[in-house]
This record gives C-alpha cells, structure tokens and sequence, in this order.
C-alpha cells in the first residue's frame, strides 16, 4: 500500500477508518480488464464528512484519469456508482439504493426495557462487469449493487462500440480506497469526495463476472 499523504488508520479488527484528507493508494504496476470488476466489503458510515464520499475508485497512475467511483451520499444514505467515459461528461448510473444507519433491538427484563444497539455495518457488493462480450465491439455494461440482503436490477450503461467499455481506462491501474486521488490538492486528496466511515473485509475480483444467489443455503437469525 502506497498513500499521497497520510494513509488511514486501522482500528480493531484491521477495520480501514476512511477519514479526510487520508486515502489508501494501492497501484497494481500493470493493466487491469477493462471488461469489469466485482467488489466486496463491509461498510460503516458515519454522520461526519462531506455530502459525497468515494468508497473506492479505478485510477491511471500516469494520468490520474479515474474511470469509476463507488460514492456514498450522506444526506440520502445512498449508493451510486460514476462512470467517467472516453468522450462526454461523466455520469452516475440510476442504481441508487439505501444504506442500513444501525439496527437497534429491543431487549427487556423484570426490571426496566431497555434498547441495544447493534451498529450499522452493511455489507456491500458491486457487479460491474460487461453484458456482451467486448471483442464483439458492439453492446453495452451492466452494473447490480448489494447492500445486505438487498439487491438492484441490473442497470445498463456505455456502448462498447465506441469504445465506452466497462471499465475506460485499465493502463497503470491503481485502487483507491476511501477517497479520490487529487493531484491538485495540498494532500493530493479530494477534499470535496473526501470519506469519513470505516470498512472491512475489502475483495476484489476484476474481469467479466457474475453473481448468482445460492438458494440452497442457510440464514441463521442471531
């Protein structure tokens, strides 16, 4: 892991604690596919920080031209993903859906009621990935997004055969977590797109792939 500034803090459990003016840079020193990524990891946030905070982004190292961000909009409490294409203006995708801010259960005695609060992580996953082939030179990208036990239909976006492929620009890629790189700032850190919440278990695959929901599995409610 590389950082421009100050790299995040980690707190108990090797849990990432995104805050202001700190980013975690970790550049890959290759290309990525540009036929999409999936993403996975747990999410904490908090009331703090800007309107808009960046989970994670795709970044080119030698231009710092950003293809993708996952950002978290705080006075919503909701999730989009922003597309930067080759041509045109960059775009959010209509896939908006709402965070868990915390669970609270109600527990009670012979003595008093009483409330306890859980927390509110939330696990989050992305699917953005191609929906035909892009050798084909011709269709379009995809994009479903987990928070919990919730999912999107699938949003479509780009158009492969001008070359707005999933993912713009996988040359000198880097992943960035808990903010946007920023060339132009004292920190070389988006003030504006700054994080301020915790994660957790953070994986990525990138590539073409696909989600699919086991029904054949168990849920055990604690």
């Amino acid at each position: 892991m590389s950082q421009p500034n100050q790299a995040p803090s980690f707190g108990p459990y090797n849990t990432l604690m995104c805050r202001p003016d700190q980013i975690a840079s970790f550049p890959l020193n290759a290309s990525i596919s540009k036929e999409g990524l999936v993403v996975a990891t747990d999410f904490y946030p908090y009331s703090n920080g800007p309107s808009t905070q960046t989970i994670f982004s795709i970044r080119n190292t030698a231009s710092n031209f950003i293809s993708l961000r996952v950002d978290y909009f705080l006075p919503s409490e909701t999730l989009n993903i922003w597309i930067n294409p080759p041509s045109g203006s960059s775009y959010y995708i209509t896939t908006s859906i709402s965070i868990r801010t915390g669970n609270e259960s109600s527990r009670s005695t012979r003595i008093m009621n009483y409330f306890l609060t859980i927390g509110n992580w939330n696990r989050l996953i992305f699917e953005i990935v191609q929906a035909q082939p892009q050798g084909l030179e011709a269709g379009f990208s995809s994009a479903r997004v987990w928070v919990n036990q919730t999912v999107t239909t699938r949003v479509f976006f780009g158009d492969l055969a001008a070359g707005d492929t999933t993912i713009t620009d996988g040359d000198n890629a880097a992943l960035d977590i808990c903010g946007v790189f920023d060339s132009t700032s004292p920190n070389l850190v988006s003030s504006s797109l700054a994080g301020y919440f915790d994660i957790l278990n953070f994986v990525w695959f990138q590539g073409a792939r696909g989600l699919f929901t086991s029904t054949t599995g168990s849920i055990i409610e604690i």
